[in-house]
């Protein structure tokens, strides 16, 4: 299933994202701030200035090279993701809003048929199509689908206007920079689900036809095959060629 893969990949680079992140976060050293001004003397006991208390916030360490994780990023995913794209995202920290829009989003477009481009459909335009299903290029055991209306299958043009409209709902927590972002990546990481397959489509052809048995036609002498004012068609004049050959 296309779109279970890709939304595994999607969670791997998430994780690695959120991990990577993680690990960039280390505290700061403990620091004091020096006490204003020296204690007074007396000729009782001292007083001892109190030392302030120290403050350490996790700072995000310089090691962490945008670039590298960029590369890494896209490598997971599978799929170019541009600076601009990875720079709102990391801006986001990948959080989990970010995440959920963007599961929601290519769920959404790959529980519908996909295919590259709808001019490869011109061809079955009219005439019902077979949908094999296949996992990693093999047959699977689900049973096939008969499609009656190819208006079903939608080419990847279309499948990425629904997602630019639908992004508007699911990604309505998100800014709308962050929201842009969102539908690139998506659009990005998109495939087909759904391709021609000549092969197959050429073998089943040539069985259909060695499928089909020769079946002797029968006439009478003085039958009339042809009458005054009928349409002459092809099964007729391979009826009259072969009765030819026989005399």
């Amino acid at each position: 299933d296309q779109g279970a893969i890709l939304l595994s990949r999607v969670s791997s680079a998430f994780r690695a994202m959120n991990a990577a992140l993680a690990a960039a976060q280390k505290p700061a050293s403990p620091t004091s701030k020096p006490t204003a001004g020296a204690a007074r003397k007396s000729s009782k006991t001292p007083a001892v200035a109190k030392p302030a208390k120290a403050k350490v916030k996790p700072v995000e360490a310089v090691t962490v090279d945008t670039e590298t994780l960029r590369k890494r990023f896209a490598n997971l995913l599978q799929a170019p993701v541009t600076a601009q794209t990875f720079a709102q995202l990391r801006k986001a920290r990948f959080s989990a809003d970010v995440r959920a829009a963007i599961v929601v989003l290519v769920a959404a477009a790959m529980d519908q048929l996909v295919i590259s481009h709808r001019g490869a459909l011109q061809p079955f335009k009219g005439k019902p199509i077979q949908l094999r299903p296949l996992v990693a290029g093999r047959p699977t055991n689900r049973g096939e689908e008969k499609l009656l209306n190819i208006g079903r299958i939608k080419d990847l043009q279309n499948i990425k206007g629904e997602i630019r409209h639908q992004a508007n709902v699911h990604g309505s927590k998100l800014s709308r920079k962050l929201r842009g972002a969102v539908v690139s990546l998506v659009e990005s990481i998109l495939v087909p689900n759904v391709a021609f397959d000549p092969a197959e489509t050429t073998s089943r052809r040539e069985s259909a036809r060695q499928a089909i048995r020769k079946r002797a036609q029968h006439f009478v002498k003085g039958q009339v095959l042809i009458r005054d004012g009928d349409p002459i068609t092809k099964d007729k004049l391979r009826i009259v060629a072969a009765m030819a050959q026989t005399q």
